[in-house]
């Protein structure tokens, strides 16, 4: 051995044992004697990389190469320098040639399927990471990265054994377990992702990303207060990071802390004001704290940002609507589906809007959800192959498909039923799309059989849960509503599909076999030729109410001490259609003295109270005759207002439903107008179960007359009150167990229907 020899061992051996400055000594002692020695140029080339001297480092291995073109370690090394520098294409030439030089040289397929992999060339990554894997099925780096490689082709049941592998193989490498952990919460596995998170965190607890992506699962999971804990020991570490901010800020909101959550986000627009989903977020954050001003301008904001926001213009057209300005709202939903014709959100939100119109427009309605809905996209598993046993009398499994399992009007008839099933005849299966769970979604979870968190999941991955499930009968809960489904409704990924109380019209969807209603709401004839779904009209009603258990008594007529009657409508703007003013306008001077006190979310703001006040004043009420209440700090306080009024008006065409139960729970009459589709006819059926068909009027002028006599007669208006709740429930409307029977029957005849091949 040579001097050289041996002062090139002893280089190696320092750079081995990490000794990078008596290593750097030795090479370049060695060149100092010999300037062309390619493996001193190569050594030194790797400390220079090493310490992130990346230009320097690279051209020591250029120049290693040229000296010794057939190294192979040096073939390697080059190409990893050309890719640290980003020199891909000129990386890949000497990695191919490594490969080539040495095919079954695992440092060589190792580093060519790294590039492959980083340059997007997935499966040719996947080919070679997978021929590293075969001879060493202990290469946790070649698990890792063949795991990533198979998530970005889209084998996610691959690319999870590929990554559990690698923890098996290096339980303490925080970098594989989070890439694990990630691919579990991204493919469903909420709970899997948790577990993963817990102990990486523990022995890496200032990882800042593993804290934010923990935190996403938590709040996946429904563990509010521990999802926020971990975004704030995320800012605790990176208090600057937009992201994270955002995510604090929208799940305060779920716990309705208001000015926390504001303040997150008003702190990641301030640190990123040109970032236009934070507007957008802010925004719709602020809607749900009844800031409706603000919130329309911060959607403007998010649209001068980019004129081409969808989304911030669509929500804007919601905000028009809920604020009562409808014919806005529906002009700017049309201009975003003329941009986007498949935008599904602005599809289902023009529907929704166009049943707060005329009475008149059931036919348009009709043409228009049937043309909206033949562009809904299918489902990767859509189609006709069901492994449902085909078994009339067996029990069957019911799953039912919401966003609004919570504190919202649909729990108060999605409760009474899930609690009042027969098991031995329905299995209810709880598919929750609810980013906010609360105290509301949990007893609805008790009342299921099964409950399947779906939020952020596809439609594909929920299809595969209905299939695997077994569900016999899938019931769509939300129509056209916020946060609806129905383009998962759209694969016919259950054999018997249903609607049933969200939306009040034809889904439009053919793919929906059927729609529970009752004769009142939707009576034989004119109604069954504006569905595509067959109508199934249950006995004594469509819907059972359940009262919150915290409901106050009701009160006296308010009348009895102010000495004047006051009408009210708790019913959202957008009800409050031109026929519904004008009515109430004919109705307050027909009753000299008498107010009426409105009640709305969206009155909590000046600029929509003051359109309200103007839009009476024009038909001759004086402001002095009208109280405008915004948003109850609980439901509690909400159904307390209640005693303020004496009579409650049902708007037209477009009903009440949960505020007309509320009114009468709280003992207060309702005077409503039967018309001519389902939404203009629920105050009737509900009326109609209560026995109180005496306060339905067939058109505007006794609509009118029905209620100026009820407040000119104190004693009939005495007598109607005393009792109301107890009638109320006593009543269909209220008895649980019989509304279940009926719609339990319902489903054993559309069940015996499809196993016989209808």
């Amino acid at each position: 051995m040579t001097d050289l020899d041996a002062l090139y061992a002893q280089a190696a051996q320092h750079h081995a044992a990490g000794r990078m400055a008596e290593a750097e000594s030795g090479y370049r002692a060695i060149l100092a004697a010999e300037p062309i020695h390619a493996l001193a140029l190569h050594g030194l080339g790797l400390v220079a990389l090493g310490s992130n001297h990346l230009g320097p480092g690279l051209a020591l291995m250029e120049r290693a190469a040229v000296l010794d073109p057939d190294n192979l370690r040096v073939l390697v090394d080059l190409g990893v320098a050309r890719a640290m520098n980003g020199k891909q294409e000129e990386a890949a030439v000497a990695l191919r040639q490594a490969v080539a030089l040495a095919p079954d040289n695992l440092s060589a397929r190792y580093n060519f399927g790294l590039l492959l992999f980083r340059s997007g060339s997935y499966d040719a990554a996947i080919a070679e990471l997978t021929h590293v894997t075969d001879r060493e099925p202990k290469h946790s780096g070649a698990w890792m990265n063949l795991g990533l490689a198979r998530m970005r082709s889209g084998d996610s049941a691959a690319a999870l054994k590929c990554l559990a592998r690698c923890v098996e193989l290096e339980p303490y490498d925080g970098g594989a377990r989070l890439n694990y952990a990630n691919l579990l919460l991204e493919t469903g596995d909420v709970d899997g992702a948790i577990r993963e998170y817990r102990p990486l965190l523990g022995e890496e607890p200032r990882h800042y990303i593993a804290h934010f992506n923990f935190a996403n699962a938590l709040r996946q999971s429904g563990d509010i207060d521990g999802a926020i804990a971990s975004y704030r020991r995320a800012l605790s570490l990176k208090s600057d990071d937009v992201d994270t901010l955002n995510n604090l800020g929208t799940t305060l909101y779920a716990r309705a802390d208001k000015d926390e959550a504001l303040a997150a986000l008003y702190k990641a627009v301030a640190l990123a004001p040109d970032n236009v989903h934070l507007h957008y977020n802010l925004a719709k954050t602020l809607v749900g704290f009844d800031e409706w001003d603000d919130a329309e301008a911060r959607f403007q904001d998010a649209i001068r940002l980019d004129p081409s926001y969808l989304a911030a213009q669509t929500e804007l057209a919601t905000l028009l609507k809920n604020t009562g300005r409808v014919a806005e709202a529906i002009d700017l939903y049309r201009a975003v589906l003329a941009r986007d014709p498949d935008y599904d959100i602005a599809r289902s939100s023009l529907l929704m809007a166009l049943n707060y119109r005329s009475d008149d427009d059931n036919a348009e309605i009709f043409r228009e959800s049937i043309a909206a809905m033949a562009r809904a996209p299918r489902p990767e598993l859509s189609g006709q192959s069901y492994a449902n046993a085909r078994v009339p009398e067996r029990p069957l499994r019911v799953g039912y498909v919401s966003a609004d399992f919570r504190t919202h009007s649909v729990s108060f008839f999605v409760e009474p039923l899930l609690r009042a099933h027969n098991r031995s005849a329905v299995e209810a299966v709880c598919y929750s799309d609810t980013g906010t769970p609360d105290a509301v979604t949990a007893r609805l979870r008790a009342g299921a059989a099964l409950w399947r968190p779906i939020i952020d999941l596809s439609d594909a991955r929920v299809a595969e849960m209905v299939r695997a499930d077994g569900i016999d009968i899938l019931v769509d809960l939300a129509g056209h509503t916020a946060g609806n489904r129905l383009t998962l409704f759209a694969g016919k990924v259950a054999p018997i599909q249903v609607s049933w109380l969200g939306y009040p019209n034809t889904v439009g969807l053919t793919a929906i076999d059927y729609r529970l209603t009752d004769a009142i709401a939707d009576p034989d004839g004119i109604a069954d030729t504006h569905h595509v779904e067959k109508l199934v009209r249950l006995p004594h009603g469509f819907l059972c109410y359940q009262a919150p258990a915290d409901a106050p008594e009701p009160a006296e007529s308010p009348s009895l001490t102010a000495g004047h009657v006051t009408f009210g409508s708790f019913n959202n703007l957008p009800k409050l259609s031109p026929q519904t003013i004008a009515a109430w306008s004919a109705l307050l001077a027909a009753v000299p003295g008498s107010r009426l006190v409105l009640k709305s979310a969206s009155l909590s703001t000046a600029a929509t109270a003051a359109r309200i006040r103007a839009a009476l004043a024009a038909l001759g009420v004086s402001g002095d005759r009208i109280d405008l209440l915004g948003h109850a700090e609980s439901p509690a306080e909400h159904l307390a207002q209640y005693a303020c009024i004496d009579i409650a008006l049902d708007p037209f065409p477009y009903n009440g439903t949960t505020t007309s139960c509320e009114a009468l729970w709280m003992g207060v009459p309702i005077i409503t107008l039967r018309g001519h589709r389902h939404a203009a006819r629920v105050g009737a059926s509900i009326l109609t179960q209560v026995g109180l068909g005496a306060c339905i009027a067939e058109d505007s002028t006794s609509y009118v007359t029905l209620a100026r006599d009820l407040a000119t007669d104190p004693a009939r208006l005495a007598g109607l009150r005393a009792g109301l709740r107890e009638r109320i429930a006593a009543s269909p409307l209220c008895d649980a167990p019989a509304f279940a029977r009926n719609v339990e029957a319902a489903y054993r005849r559309m069940w015996r229907t499809w196993c016989a091949g209808g």
